[in-house]
């Protein structure tokens, strides 16, 4: 990722905070310079973080953001990739969490259940032992496929350029 150097670091704090329910918006210093780390250091982009946050913003102040983070946590647990995944469609049986792949939740990467959910999403199927012996491998196959996805913009990916 090519590294971006921040023109107007304000604006684009001030656009993320307005995505979060009032009581949320703490530590304005501080998610100001976690922005600035983030972006100058090549980890995300600024047009990245505040599309991830729009895309949440509904999820994030519903019932007055009871079960929203604070702005600093979300950017230290790299939950813009919460949003990541925009497709509809593909897995089935669940409910439509914030990825918006129905049977995928949106933190899919924390158990077994969600990486084979993402999985069957993008095409690899379940985990298989006569395939992969390991669960890790099927795992780093899954989260390899799902970056790629993401990267590109034939999928029409987020972090399409």
């Amino acid at each position: 990722m090519k590294v971006q150097l921040m023109e107007n670091p304000a604006a684009v704090v001030a656009q993320l905070m307005a995505c979060f329910p009032e009581q949320r918006r703490t530590q304005v210093q501080l998610v100001g310079r976690k922005v600035v780390e983030l972006v100058e250091g090549g980890v995300v982009t600024a047009k990245q973080l505040l599309t991830a946050a729009k895309a949440q913003s509904a999820m994030l102040n519903k019932d007055d953001g009871k079960a929203c983070p604070r702005v600093m946590r979300w950017l230290r647990e790299a939950r813009w990739l919460d949003a990541a995944v925009t497709v509809t469609g593909g897995v089935t049986g669940g409910v439509t969490g914030v990825t918006g792949v129905t049977g995928v939740d949106a933190n899919w990467r924390s158990g077994r259940a969600g990486v084979e959910a993402m999985g069957i999403h993008l095409g690899l199927g379940p985990w298989d032992e006569g395939r992969e012996r390991l669960f890790s491998a099927y795992e780093q196959r899954v989260v390899a496929a799902f970056d790629e996805r993401m990267r590109s913009p034939v999928d029409g990916g987020v972090y399409a350029h």
